[in-house]
C-alpha cells in the first residue's frame, strides 16, 4: 500500500495532490480504527432510555461542531500570528 503510494508521488505532477492524496488515507484509516474501537469499547449489557440516548447524541452533535470549526480554523491561526510578526518556529 505504501510503496503504491510513494510510486504515484513520483508520477504525480504536482505534489500537493500527493499530499492530499496521503492526507485522506491516513484520515479514512485513522477514521476507521477510531469507529472500530469506539464500538469495541461501548458497554454491553446495559440498556439506555430513549431520554438518555437523545441526550448522548444531542452532545455528540454538539462536539463534534464544536471540534470541527476548531480543526478548521488551524491554519489561520498561522496567518495571523505571522501577521503579527512572528516567525513559524515561535508560532509552533
Amino acid at each position: 500500500m505504501f510503496t503504491a503510494l510513494l510510486n504515484h508521488e513520483l508520477t504525480v505532477a504536482n505534489p500537493h495532490e500527493a499530499m492530499d492524496t496521503c492526507y485522506r488515507m491516513v484520515f479514512y484509516a485513522m477514521l476507521l480504527i477510531t469507529l472500530a474501537l469506539a464500538w469495541l469499547s461501548r458497554p454491553a449489557g446495559r440498556a439506555t432510555t430513549t431520554a438518555s440516548g437523545n441526550l448522548k447524541w444531542l452532545y455528540l452533535t454538539a462536539w463534534y461542531f464544536g471540534v470541527a470549526g476548531d480543526w478548521l480554523q488551524g491554519p489561520y491561526v498561522y496567518a495571523l500570528y505571522e501577521s503579527y510578526g512572528f516567525s513559524r518556529s515561535e508560532i509552533s
